[in-house]
């Protein structure tokens, strides 16, 4: 068994944020550092690197767009602080630039701001959300979050198999130490905690989790009850840059009232297939076109129909695509329907061309499992980022201090 601890952070394919409202005629929303479009919206404080966020907006009208960032606690609790403190300029503005899309079925806008800019940079580190809502409204069309780092510890860790009962094969397990020389503290278990995310998902993310013990320098996570993730399959892909041909997971292309259909090749639970290693974009999107330069003006959006083999374990269950593509949201337009005709469960979403990673999930309640459609495996290459805080008795905000991310390649 090999371990492999991640030394960039910004190369690394994670999320590109989370829609947490939003409007059917907004589509492809990406958040990234720039440069790197499967990368996580993580920037360094008083660093010179920018973030991209694009969309597209559906139809003729161009309609004006501004901004309004915001700065959480760790929790994804709104701080109590003023702009003026986490912001050098403005915290809201307008997006000017914007692009028409061209010789495509689908007409639309495309929007791409980039910051920090001449009219807002950082102050202090933490959570950031960046909405976006039309002018003269205050309605919010989507939210992506973003993270500006101090990078002021170091890390040490790694990815293991999960000691617990039953789950040797099929969980992971995450233990790090933090140094934090530098940064006084005279009760580092109340003033540092950590959170942990898997390949971005927020649904099974780790939150405040406190040091099991501290030395004057490090401090130390090493709880393997608290700090274990079901391990999950490599991820579903499939290619949608051309439509003229059959890509990769593509059993059909038909053209329908003036629209692209693309038929992906019926799948299977992958629950008791051998396990397969793959190189994957751990759950992310990449927007690309085969026949043009420009795949963020020249991409066609299409009709994505995905299917899958009911079983005697599926039955009764509500299962949902899942990914980037669907924002890591539980929506209705992402849940498969029996087809009674075909036998098969589907649902149909409308993407735009590119290369794309999906899974299957279950939904009961509140808890999502890949456990009855994907299957959990320890050899799934995953991603898990740790986040680590820092707050002072006397602070009143939460400095995110460290970021790091550690890839559970065996």
């Amino acid at each position: 068994m090999r371990l492999h601890l991640m030394n960039t952070l910004l190369l690394f394919a994670v999320s590109v944020g989370q829609l947490l409202a939003g409007n059917e005629q907004v589509k492809s929303i990406q958040l990234y550092p720039k440069g790197n479009e499967v990368g996580m919206p993580v920037l360094q404080l008083n660093q010179s690197n920018r973030l991209v966020l694009e969309f597209d907006y559906l139809g003729e009208d161009a309609p004006y767009f501004n901004y309004k960032i915001e700065h959480f606690n760790a929790d994804w609790e709104k701080s109590k602080i003023n702009p003026l403190q986490f912001i050098k300029g403005f915290n809201t503005g307008s997006i000017n630039d914007f692009e028409f899309s061209f010789d495509t079925d689908q007409l639309y806008t495309h929007y791409e701001f980039e910051f920090p800019n001449e009219q807002l940079s950082f102050k202090i580190s933490g959570n950031y959300k960046i909405s976006v809502f039309e002018e003269d409204s205050d309605d919010i069309l989507f939210s992506e979050r973003f993270y500006i780092t101090e990078q002021a510890v170091s890390f040490n860790g790694a990815i293991k198999n999960s000691s617990g009962i039953g789950t040797l094969e099929s969980h992971h397990q995450i233990e790090f130490s933090v140094n934090y020389q530098g940064l006084p503290s005279n009760s580092p278990r109340q003033e540092f905690q950590a959170n942990v995310m898997q390949n971005n998902r927020t649904d099974n993310a780790l939150i405040h989790i406190e040091p099991q013990r501290f030395t004057n320098e490090q401090l130390f996570f090493t709880n393997p009850f608290k700090q274990s993730f079901a391990a999950g399959n490599e991820f579903r892909w499939f290619n949608i840059k051309s439509t003229r041909y059959l890509t990769d997971q593509v059993a059909d292309i038909i053209e329908k009232d003036g629209k692209q259909h693309v038929y992906l090749i019926p799948d299977l639970p992958r629950v008791k297939s051998d396990f397969l290693q793959f190189k994957d974009f751990n759950g992310e999107y990449v927007i690309d076109f085969q026949e043009g330069t420009r795949p963020d003006l020249e991409g066609d959006y299409v009709n994505v129909h995905f299917t899958l083999k009911e079983n005697e374990a599926l039955k009764g269950k509500d299962i949902y695509v899942y990914g980037a593509l669907t924002n890591w949201e539980i929506k209705e337009e992402n849940k498969l329907e029996m087809n009674p005709r075909q036998n098969l469960l589907e649902t149909t979403l409308y993407l735009k061309q590119g290369n794309y990673d999906y899974m299957y999930v279950t939904k009961d309640g509140e808890r999502i499992s890949t456990e009855l459609t994907e299957g959990n495996f320890y050899r799934t290459e995953n991603v898990y980022t740790v986040f680590i805080y820092y707050q002072p008795f006397s602070a009143r905000f939460e400095r995110l201090v460290g970021i790091q991310q550690f890839d559970s390649r065996f």
